[in-house]
């Protein structure tokens, strides 16, 4: 696990060790740079890492790295040579090693990343089929004079690029690109809708308008120092293809879930894990113990200090405490204390992004105590709810088929209702339950993929046309639909809601701030879930399958029903949040003014600033469902501060 980051053009070495300066804490054990003119004439090549050493903790895993290998014949200057930059873990790379050893392959390493420069000498571009793991990439050809970025199928590790006059440049982190003037600070007002439209932005966009991510599964080519290719290698399987019994689908979950935890367990450091005391979290430590009976494993979890918060959760501890003694593993219990004032500045500048989660903040607590108790790699139950179907939305699918029946006037004006109660109409919003409730109503009336969509919303098209300047609020493109396109009609509306759980929610928000809160404390964040075996075997499972007995991942429940107690499978699904209502209530009512009744955030041209304080005081008084929003476009504004406003 580690960063990079580089460039085709008219770029400096200065900029180079600028840019690599910027992602020093994902690799704090080696850095390394690669610079020279290229031969076609179009600028200089600079390849930069970082690196967080996890196999072969020796001098061979330095990166920028080139084959060794006499079968490879590579020439001796170092710009006709095949280098790479590589970030992440290949899973499967002993076997793809082995295969290559009997093709008369030498190895001087014991890196994944020695591996795949002998695949891509074998195989080309091709070679990204066989992997299975997770992983950012840039391998420069000195033969062909091209550059592949390449990111995993899942998207767990970020890529980003900005094209423009200069030529191309790429990085994990989006502020190692803005250390480039060349790179434009102007917003992506599309992006800055998304962000306050679902908490992130879902695709290619950042909120940089000339900034870019590279999207799962895809990978781009670099000729003359312009992307000449952007295509897929990777998508998601749907069919329902499965034919076998209930039983037999349990077994195979059983065996897909032991298989991927044990490709994931490689490693040569100490590997720890989330406990949450949910499902997802809580089968991935009945599978460590299972490959490790003997070894101590640590296992983190967040001790809320109360029993129940304002969001109505319940404390995982409780839970946690029950699987740590079942398996005999060492909990670190941590305090998250009520405070998020100190930590908001430093969020938005790890995150890149405006992420309006503070959620981030408990991957961040956590992942520092790791590093301190000396694990470097922790395993997450992330994934699990998007491929077995966990979420609440995807219970309310159960509803569908009812209200393609139900008279269409009766749909408008439960709808209508809904969304008057949303926009503050009443007062009830502080029970957690009367909340969600609200939420699935509010798309009643909607057609099917909108409501698919709809459900993903934290804000509506009301609200959001309130608090934004009309420019803003204009600035819309609808990448779920983009995304639903794709597929054919033939596919469920559970699989549609599952595909956009994993090429959007999943990737665009909760895998990108794991990886960057984690990845700031020099910690990998594995996800067994996401193992391409075990996605692919959980798509081919029907609904009634993956919702059994119309239990939201009943196909998962019954397979960790030998290993996890029925009390446990069964409690209420909470999330890895925090009180963010009751912050909004306290000290982060003070910081809303202090932002919203600036000139600076006046002048910007993003909010209207008087709706937003009006919002405010409409979720304060509890009519309205506000907090998350409220902190979105606290972030956002935050966020510019920090990454567009000139220092003065």
């Amino acid at each position: 696990m580690c960063g990079l980051t580089g460039f085709s053009g008219k770029f400096s070495k200065k900029l180079l060790t600028q840019m690599i300066e910027k992602i020093k804490s994902r690799g704090p054990d080696d850095r390394g740079d690669l610079y020279f003119s290229l031969p076609d004439g179009s600028g200089f090549l600079g390849l930069g890492h970082t690196r967080l050493a996890i196999l072969d903790l020796s001098q061979e895993g330095h990166q920028p790295m080139s084959l060794k290998c006499p079968c490879c014949q590579m020439p001796e200057k170092i710009e006709q040579k095949v280098w790479i930059v590589f970030n992440g873990e290949i899973y499967n790379f002993l076997e793809l090693k082995n295969n290559l050893i009997s093709d008369g392959h030498v190895f001087f390493s014991q890196t994944d990343t020695e591996v795949l420069l002998h695949l891509y000498i074998k195989y080309g571009i091709e070679f990204l089929n066989k992997l299975n793991g997770m992983f950012a990439l840039s391998i420069y050809d000195g033969r062909s004079q091209e550059i592949f970025l390449a990111r995993d199928p899942m998207g767990i590790k970020p890529l980003y690029y900005s094209e423009n006059s200069e030529g191309v440049l790429f990085s994990s982190e989006l502020k190692s690109l803005l250390e480039s003037d060349s790179v434009s600070r102007n917003l992506d007002l599309t992006a800055i809708h998304n962000y306050l439209t679902f908490l992130w932005s879902p695709g290619e966009r950042t909120p940089c308008e000339k900034i870019k991510k590279l999207l799962p599964g895809q990978y781009a080519v670099i000729k003359h120092s312009r992307i000449i290719k952007k295509e897929f290698f990777y998508d998601i399987p749907l069919g329902n293809q499965f034919t076998g019994t209930y039983q037999e689908a349990i077994g195979l979950v059983q065996d897909g879930l032991k298989t991927a935890v044990k490709r994931q367990l490689i490693s040569d450091v100490p590997v720890g894990t989330f406990l949450s005391g949910g499902v997802d979290s809580s089968a991935i430590v009945a599978m460590m113990r299972g490959h490790m009976p003997e070894a101590e494993i640590h296992a983190y979890v967040i001790d809320a200090e109360n029993k129940t918060s304002l969001d109505g959760k319940n404390r995982d501890v409780d839970f946690a405490r029950e699987v740590a003694g079942q398996y005999k593993i060492n909990l670190h219990e941590l305090n998250i204390q009520p405070s998020l004032l100190d930590s908001l500045e430093h969020m938005i500048e790890r995150l890149d992004e405006p992420q309006a989660d503070p959620a981030a903040l408990n991957v961040e607590l956590i992942a520092r105590q790791a590093r301190k108790d000396g694990i470097t790699v922790l395993l997450s139950g992330s994934g699990g709810d998007d491929i077995f179907s966990g979420y609440r939305r995807h219970q309310a699918l159960l509803l569908d088929k009812y209200l393609e029946r139900t008279p269409s006037f009766l749909r408008s004006l439960v709808g209508s209702g809904a969304r008057k109660l949303q926009n503050g109409h009443g007062y009830f919003m502080n029970h957690a339950n009367l909340r969600r409730i609200v939420k699935g109503l509010v798309s009643i009336d909607q057609s099917r993929s909108d409501r698919l969509k709809i459900a993903f919303e934290w804000s509506n098209q009301s609200m959001r046309e309130s608090i934004f300047q009309p420019e803003v609020f204009r600035a819309h493109e609808d990448t779920l639909q983009l995304s639903l396109d794709r597929l054919p009609p033939s596919i469920s509306q559970l699989d549609k809601m599952l595909y956009l759980e994993c090429k959007h929610f999943l990737v665009d928000h909760n895998l990108n701030y794991t990886d960057k809160m984690s990845m700031s404390c020099g910690v990998e964040v594995r996800v067994p879930f996401l193992d391409l075996d075990l996605v692919k075997l959980a798509f081919l499972m029907p609904d009634k399958f993956k919702m059994h007995n119309n239990i939201p991942k009943g196909l998962l429940k019954d397979a960790m029903s030998p290993y996890l107690s029925q009390k446990l499978l069964h409690r209420e699904k909470t999330g890895f949040g925090a009180p963010l209502r009751q912050w909004m209530r306290g000290e982060l009512k003070n910081l809303m003014h202090e932002v919203f009744e600036s000139p600076i955030t006046q002048s910007r041209g993003i909010f209207n600033t008087q709706n937003v304080l009006k919002l405010l005081d409409l979720e304060l008084k509890g009519r309205v469902d506000a907090s998350y929003v409220l902190f979105s476009a606290l972030c956002v504004e935050l966020w510019c501060r920090r990454f567009v406003d000139p220092v003065i």
